[in-house]
């Protein structure tokens, strides 16, 4: 078994190839594929790698669609005749996580 830990924005997520997963909203467009090279724990059967900040592994995945999630309600209310009604639905991003792969060499250009 094979997965890693990615970090995207201020969030981590544990992924393996083939899972889908929803974080927040990408400005990529539904179908277009997109890499993660911020990658703290890669573990496979053999061995596990942990990062000094990263590890030299990266994420391909590809934009599935683009979602919202479940309206969240609050309401503020005090005595008299003061009532708040208030929502928030999040718009979320679906991938798929297509490979976890060794990085390739940057030219320190």
């Amino acid at each position: 078994m094979e997965y890693a830990v990615i970090e995207i924005g201020t969030k981590q997520y544990v992924v393996e190839k083939g899972s889908q997963i929803r974080i927040d909203l990408l400005k990529d467009e539904v179908g277009s594929s997109v890499t993660f090279e911020n990658v703290p724990l890669y573990v496979n059967d053999e061995n596990v790698e942990l990062g000094t900040p990263y590890v030299d592994y990266q994420v391909v995945a590809k934009v599935v669609d683009k979602v919202r999630d479940p309206k969240k309600m609050g309401i503020k209310y005090e005595t008299g005749s003061y009532r708040k009604k208030f929502g928030n639905r999040q718009d979320r991003s679906l991938i798929e996580i297509v490979d976890i792969k060794k990085a390739t060499k940057k030219s320190t250009k």
